[in-house]
């Protein structure tokens, strides 16, 4: 999958915000060998922010 195509389509949908991030899939996931604590803290916080925006 090509991420930034990915991100490219999905800017065209209404409600839909797409961020590509430094981390790998599943950093958000406890279980994922790609888990990464910091970047949990980074987007918890990022996502609020949307979310809090609208």
């Amino acid at each position: 999958m090509e991420v930034d195509e990915l991100i490219l389509s999905m800017k065209k949908k209404s409600r839909v915000t797409c961020v590509k991030t430094d981390y790998f899939h599943g950093f958000m996931n406890e279980k994922s060998k790609n888990y990464d604590p910091m970047g949990v803290i980074s987007y918890t916080k990022k996502l609020k922010c949307l979310l809090d925006a609208k």
